[in-house]
C-alpha cells in the first residue's frame, strides 16, 4: 500500500521553542498504516515530508497495523516531497 496524505504522521511531542535551544531532533512523530516498516522507511515514502514539518533529527514511531508491531526511526534527509529515515528499530510487539 502506498502512502497517502489524508493518513499523515502525527506530531506527538516537541522540544523547547526557542530559537537559542541547542536541542535537535527533540520532536516525536506517531504514524499508524498497515505498511511495513520496512516499506515506511524506505526513500521517498512520505511524498509530502516539508509540508508536514518534518526536520532532519526527528523522531517518528511506526505503528504497523498489520503485524501489531512498533518501530522507531530518525529522519536522515528532508526536501520539499522526500525524506529518508534511518531503517528503524523495534520498540514493541504483539507476535
Amino acid at each position: 500500500m502506498a502512502y497517502s496524505t489524508s493518513n499523515p504522521p502525527a506530531l506527538t511531542s516537541w522540544g523547547p521553542l526557542t530559537a537559542a535551544s541547542s536541542v535537535t531532533g527533540a520532536r516525536t512523530w506517531s504514524y499508524v498504516s498497515s505498511d511495513s516498516a520496512g516499506t515506511v522507511t524506505a526513500a521517498n515514502y512520505f511524498t509530502n515530508a516539508g509540508q508536514l514539518g518534518l526536520k532532519i533529527g526527528d523522531r517518528i514511531e511506526i505503528y504497523d497495523s498489520t503485524n501489531k508491531q512498533t518501530n522507531s526511526a530518525i529522519i536522515l534527509t528532508v526536501g520539499a516531497t522526500v525524506d529518508t529515515m534511518s531503517s528503524g528499530v523495534v520498540i514493541g510487539s504483539t507476535s
